[in-house]
């Protein structure tokens, strides 16, 4: 699926923009001219001036042309040199793209609370309303490419922990309308080894209506397995392919081909620990990962948040350049290099839009609770090998 469409309605952008002139409120238009000395005229129309940031204006946190950190936010890192690259997974991308902001805490961690979470979401928000010229906060997948046509980074809030919803769908509603867009079930109660109980189904089909992305990342085999069985939305998988580097965090190929044959997306991490300590050792996980789930199913996770050692040349934005030179050279054309670091991420997005349209049409809110409905499925999930 291509770029969305930069129309007037999307971008803003007026005629006199693209001819890089803008009329002067004193000049007089045609018609003025024909009006009577004693007739006071009108006034011009008047001058709207670009909401693209200037290519020479820093990041509000950075130094023109150096790497820079939100002294706010202190695991935000972006380059003003890549502010208007393509946009990735949120909480994953370079410099220009949707970032995390509702993530509680990582899978595994203790003390995951929907006031936690809420708490992350707020401090988002915050972040953005102090820089509303180089940041947007963004729902859909046209607000990203909105933003992106801006030359603004967009937000996208998420992920947000499966713990932090308190086991209840209305909190799981409550996130979606405040803007959370992917949900992490690793560490939920009702998605473990066994699989999904018939109250995590629910939650999948509740993803799915309100257009949430379900991250599988550190989710049992069980769980990735009946997620992609049953989501009708594309799912998400933050890892490194485990053929290329043997690790606990990385997917073995069973999984990357059922998450491509899902259309769901592997945002390869840009760590060391998932991908190797050199430049070429990442490119290598791209490039089985595209190979396994196909060129759609791949994008980056620059991870650049986390706090882990990053691959040599990786650890900021200005490293994505020569990586992205690196997958030239292994024969990725033009076409898969934009579909890896734009196409593809907005595709899933506006995959999970279409879906909760669909999705809403056919069925109201779910009023399941954990305590009514919390025996396991009994449909068998697919085998991946796992």
């Amino acid at each position: 699926m291509g770029a969305l469409p930069r129309t007037r309605a999307s971008t803003g952008a007026l005629p006199w923009r693209t001819c890089g002139t803008t009329p002067s409120p004193t000049t007089p238009s045609p018609k003025a001219r024909t009006r009577s000395a004693g007739t006071p005229p009108r006034r011009g129309p008047r001058p709207r001036t670009s909401r693209r940031c200037s290519p020479s204006t820093p990041s509000p946190t950075a130094t023109a042309g150096s790497p820079g950190r939100c002294a706010t936010c202190p695991g935000a890192r972006w380059n003003s040199a890549t502010a208007r690259s393509a946009p990735t997974y949120p909480g994953c991308g370079p410099a220009g793209s949707a970032r995390s902001s509702g993530r509680s805490r990582c899978p595994g961690d203790e003390g995951a609370s929907l006031t936690r979470t809420l708490e992350q979401l707020d401090f988002a928000r915050a972040v953005v309303a102090a820089h509303p010229g180089a940041l947007r906060l963004a729902r859909t997948s046209y607000d990203v490419a909105d933003a992106h046509g801006r030359g603004r980074i967009a937000v996208v809030p998420g992920p947000a922990d499966a713990r932090g919803i308190d086991d209840s769908l209305a909190g799981l509603r409550t996130l979606a309308e405040l803007g959370v867009r992917s949900l992490t079930l690793a560490g939920a109660r009702w998605a473990g080894e066994e699989g999904l109980s018939v109250f995590g189904t629910e939650v999948v089909r509740e993803t799915n209506r309100l257009g949430m992305l379900l991250d599988l990342t550190g989710a049992p085999a069980a769980v990735v397995a009946r997620v992609l069985d049953i989501s009708r939305a594309p799912a998400l998988l933050r890892a490194g392919a485990a053929a290329v580097r043997e690790h606990a965090g990385n997917a073995p190929d069973p999984v990357l081909a059922a998450l491509g044959a899902a259309r769901g997306l592997c945002l390869v991490p840009l760590t060391e620990p998932l991908c190797g300590p050199a430049l070429a050792d990442t490119a290598d996980h791209i490039d089985h990962v595209r190979a396994v789930a196909g060129p759609g199913s791949v994008a980056l996770c620059g991870a650049h948040d986390t706090g882990e050692a990053h691959p040599e040349g990786l650890s900021d934005p200005t490293g994505y350049p020569p990586l992205l030179t690196e997958l030239r050279a292994r024969g990725w054309s033009d076409a898969e290099l934009t579909a890896l670091t734009w196409e593809n991420v907005v595709r899933v997005l506006k995959e999970a839009d279409e879906t909760a349209r669909e999705t809403s049409a056919r069925r109201g809110p779910s009023t399941a609770r954990l305590e009514e409905r919390d025996e396991l499925t009994p449909r068998p999930v697919p085998g991946l090998g796992l």
